[in-house]
């Protein structure tokens, strides 16, 4: 009895030391494992019931992935050696470098505990059921690769006419910044222009009041010029008047000799008179090539006899 029971404890304490090992790397197991993918060969092995595997892949109560994994790692070292056992297995079948990890052996699966409990045809139904898998999810990578393939080959189309959007745009970009350069220039230009048109347009009014003092300052010498021609008349007719009466009376001798002396000084004065006739048409002259360069108009040619005249 006490044989028994020692071996017992040695028992336990050999399982809590393998327990103590998947414990070590229980956050590195829970993160990786899937337990879908572990239940049916459990279950195949008799470890676990139907109770255990849907309570395991309840996605209520575990919706994460980790937890479902150390819930079935619990229930598994609930069953004692066999769920150790039968826990490494899985692991060697499935996940073979975490089984080299733990055990640091290389995987055989040798399957052995399937063969304890169901013989050589439990092990071929298994293995059968694992191929079918096998198949499908190749199958079903193949048609996910088949699916990529089309659309990797959609979004190389849509990228070759995304680079011919791209040079169009380009392009449109480089006439835009061409236009713009353009546009600058022309405006600056245009205000050059506006400057010089506002310069222009402020040289022509000054222009306009000068060619109106001209005009105003000619009209005020063409009348002192029509004065002094008929002062100059008058003159002239007085010249004449004593001339006559200078013929009519040669016994008035003395007379005539100090009339001669105020002839001679109303000649001297007509002499004078003459030259600033002379003089305000020379003015005159002036006055109308001033405003043929501003205006460019000749002056009138009657006016110019007039003068003369």
């Amino acid at each position: 009895m006490v044989n028994q029971t020692s071996s017992l404890s040695e028992v336990e304490e050999e399982e809590s030391i393998l327990w103590e090992k998947i414990e070590s790397a229980r956050h590195q197991l829970t993160r990786s494992l899937n337990p879908a993918k572990l239940t049916p060969y459990l279950r195949q092995c008799r470890v676990i019931d139907e109770q255990d595997e849907e309570e395991v892949l309840s996605a209520y109560r575990f919706p994460c992935k980790s937890n479902r994994t150390g819930l079935l790692m619990d229930i598994l070292r609930s069953r004692g050696r066999r769920g150790y056992e039968a826990f490494l297995e899985s692991l060697e079948f499935y996940y073979p470098e975490h089984f080299t990890q733990l055990t640091g052996k290389q995987p055989v699966q040798r399957c052995s505990m399937i063969l304890d409990e169901e013989g050589p045809e439990g092990l071929t139904q298994f293995l059968m059921m694992e191929v079918k898998k096998a198949r499908a999810q190749r199958k079903g990578y193949l048609a996910k690769e088949h699916q990529l393939q089309v659309k990797n080959q959609a979004l190389q189309e849509e990228v070759t006419q995304l680079k011919q959007q791209l040079q169009g745009l380009q392009k449109v970009q480089e006439r835009c910044r061409r236009f713009q350069e353009d546009w600058d220039s022309n405006s600056m230009e245009l205000l050059r222009l506006k400057d010089e048109n506002y310069m222009l347009a402020m040289r022509y009014a000054q222009l306009c009041e000068e060619k109106n003092a001209a005009v105003l300052r000619s009209r005020d010498l063409q009348l002192g010029v029509d004065q002094l021609k008929c002062k100059v008349s008058s003159l002239e007719e007085e010249c004449s008047v004593l001339k006559k009466q200078a013929s009519k009376a040669p016994q008035r001798e003395a007379e005539e000799h100090g009339m001669a002396d105020t002839i001679s000084e109303m000649q001297a004065e007509n002499q004078r008179l003459i030259a600033s006739l002379q003089e305000l048409q020379n003015v005159v002259q002036r006055q109308r090539f001033f405003q043929k360069s501003l205006v460019g108009q000749p002056p009138e040619t009657a006016e110019q006899k007039m003068l003369v005249g």
